[in-house]
């Protein structure tokens, strides 16, 4: 196959940008070669296809990239068994993997509360010798360079005449290790380490026996508030059905009810409430056995973070999408917060695939900042549509005719809103999102959802309202990136 890029490649590129190797990074503020989360298997399938400004078509298939540069990369991948994997396939046999991480005793390891893993001199292994453990069955890599980047006290101690292994055992010491590995075939001696592990593992029952089933003892209801006449209540209600459908996947007896009075209430199931900050002006209280699910951005100016709910958070357990928000509660003195991701059921795949005649669709508030953006779009002769208070298949039929759905923040806190990427994404479609104040939380949707600074909406829009396919392949992964998060997976704390 001939390649239109360079055969080696740059992966958390970063502001490291490499003029000789092909560029990855998981978000585009750097501007590298290609957008790509290696938190998921890459390439997808055989091949996989992107378009890159300085190469033009790129395809990208196994076993081609003679070098793999990962520095300060690791350490960032929650999925590390799949990307190593990816980066043992992408290697051809004999290609070198150059990495630089930080040393598990050192400061750098874990200063940075983005750092999911340190390492240790023996943190190779599992990728080495004991490949069979992550059930490599062709290949592996093989350890060919081991040092370390000592510290200022780790050189001090050098000068002393300190040994190398009393070095290493000293924290902080060490700064950092540079490891080169190559990869190679399994040998004769590899592959009989294999079958002798496979063949212990088929001693066990080839069907072992059911576990008996055990269903949950606690009943729950999903709640919606829902004050007469206010249609906002529909806000809520995706989010909902995805906890509902989570629950019932788990085995457990479980409702959804909407609640405009006491008498809604139902005193035998625990309620999970949505739309708490409705309840200032409704006339009843939650039973004493209830759960506040927070999808209000916790914004000092936003209209619902008033005594009347900070009084109620502190009173009942409250679950929070986002880690931010979790933060920002804290402040306000709201210790008993559990995260509870926005994860994936099929049941909210439902929107129907139609002709796209509407350019950009924006639902929600208007307020200044989202309403310049919208009038400059339409200045340009993009075709706008802008929708509030449209919930259900109304906004859903909207939804199914726009080439892209824009999402711009309304708050200066700039929260990543999961909530409403979370259905677009559920769905299939294609979304340009203004960059959020936490990158750690929107990183790993970066390679299914557009993400740009404010000032560059309205030309990422243009831009991308001529790339049909693009959009297509994006919104593809958007959704199979969506799918990678069931909801039962973060409702089985409840078992």
């Amino acid at each position: 196959m001939n390649h239109n890029y360079p055969l080696q490649l740059n992966l958390g590129s970063g502001r490291s940008f490499r003029e000789e190797c092909l560029n990855i990074d998981i978000r585009d503020y750097w501007a590298p070669d290609l957008v790509v989360d290696l938190n998921q298997p890459f390439p997808h399938g055989d091949t996989q296809t992107f378009q890159t400004a300085r190469f033009g078509t790129v395809v990208i298939a196994q076993n081609i990239f003679k070098k793999i540069i990962a520095h300060d990369v690791l350490e960032h991948i929650f999925n590390l068994t799949v990307f190593m994997k990816s980066c043992l396939d992408l290697l051809e046999v004999g290609g070198e993997f150059d990495i630089i991480v930080p040393y598990d005793l050192s400061y750098g390891a874990w200063q940075d509360p983005t750092h999911l893993h340190a390492f240790n001199e023996r943190s190779w292994l599992y990728y080495t010798e004991w490949f069979w453990y992550l059930e490599w069955t062709q290949a592996r890599f093989e350890l060919t360079e081991l040092g370390f980047e000592l510290s200022p006290l780790g050189k001090e101690l050098r000068k002393q005449g300190r040994s190398p292994e009393e070095i290493l055992k000293i924290p902080r010491a060490v700064d950092s290790m540079h490891v080169k590995m190559h990869k190679v075939f399994l040998n004769e001696k590899d592959k009989l380490v294999l079958q002798q592990v496979t063949q212990r593992s088929r001693i066990l029952p080839a069907t072992p026996p059911p576990l008996p089933k055990v269903t949950p003892t606690v009943k729950f209801a999903v709640a919606i508030i829902s004050p007469p006449n206010y249609v906002h209540s529909e806000a809520f209600r995706e989010v909902a059905e995805t906890v509902y459908y989570g629950l019932l996947e788990l085995g457990y007896d479980t409702t959804l009810t909407l609640i405009s009075s006491q008498l809604d209430f139902v005193s035998d199931r625990t309620h999970i409430i949505l739309g708490a900050n409705l309840l200032h002006s409704a006339p009843f209280k939650p039973p004493a056995q209830s759960i506040l699910y927070n999808l209000e951005q916790v914004d000092v100016n936003s209209p619902w973070f008033q005594s009347h709910l900070l009084t109620l958070y502190k009173e009942y357990p409250i679950w929070d999408c986002t880690q931010q928000n979790i933060e920002q509660l804290a402040r306000f003195g709201i210790m008993k917060v559990q995260q509870v991701p926005i994860g994936y059921v099929p049941q909210l795949t439902r929107i129907p695939q139609t002709f796209e005649d509407i350019d950009v669709l924006f639902y929600g508030s208007i307020n200044p900042r989202r309403q310049r953006i919208l009038d400059t779009l339409r200045n340009q002769g993009v075709k706008v549509e802008t929708v509030f208070g449209v919930y259900g298949k109304e906004r859903d039929a909207l939804i199914a005719r726009a080439k892209i759905v824009l999402n711009i923040h309304f708050y200066d806190t700039k929260l990543f809103e999961i909530v409403r990427i979370s259905y677009l994404l559920a769905n299939r479609k294609f979304v340009i999102s203004e960059t959020s104040s936490n990158a750690f939380e929107e990183a790993p949707f970066s390679s299914g959802v557009v993400f740009v600074n404010y000032d560059d909406l309205v030309k990422t829009c243009v831009q991308y309202l001529g790339l049909l396919q693009q959009r297509r392949q994006i919104a593809e992964q958007g959704f199979y990136l969506m799918t990678q998060r069931p909801a039962k997976n973060y409702l089985t704390h409840l078992t």
